[in-house]
């Protein structure tokens, strides 16, 4: 939470708040690591963001495995958005699944893939309300939380 207060103090203006919380803190929201993965997640540029992530958090902790979710999560909403159900159900069962979360999170994704089949809902129902793009810097956010 602290690098998305950081960045929210930045972006209202308050840099010198900021730069003290950087200071105090020892985190930077403009590490060149984090520029990239930022880069990449906005781009929806998946694999090359996934490659990022490796030099952010240690493979195979929590954090590390939360923050492959998130992103392949995205990843996943918008081949559903895109109208590629069988491509996400396929990348769910070989990308999402193999992380090992608890299964509430995998059916759920399940579940906006059988309701992305169904006309009666409205658009964003059935993804999520997820929009290619639009909701990238949520993701950014999340992972930088």
């Amino acid at each position: 939470y602290t690098r998305l207060i950081i960045q929210a103090l930045d972006e209202l203006g308050y840099g010198r708040s900021a730069d003290a919380l950087r200071e105090e803190s020892g985190l930077s929201v403009n590490h060149p690591a984090i520029a990239k993965l930022e880069k990449c997640v906005l781009e929806g540029e998946w694999d090359e963001a996934e490659e990022h992530l490796g030099h952010l958090w240690p493979r195979d902790n929590q954090d590390s495995v939360w923050a492959l979710y998130t992103v392949r999560r995205q990843r996943f909403m918008e081949m559903l958005q895109g109208g590629n159900v069988d491509a996400a159900v396929e990348y769910l069962q070989k990308r999402i699944t193999p992380l090992g979360l608890e299964a509430s999170k995998v059916h759920d994704l399940a579940m906006r893939a059988v309701l992305s089949h169904q006309t009666l809902l409205p658009p964003s129902a059935s993804r999520g309300g997820v929009v290619a793009g639009q909701d990238r810097g949520v993701g950014f956010s999340q992972l930088c939380s």
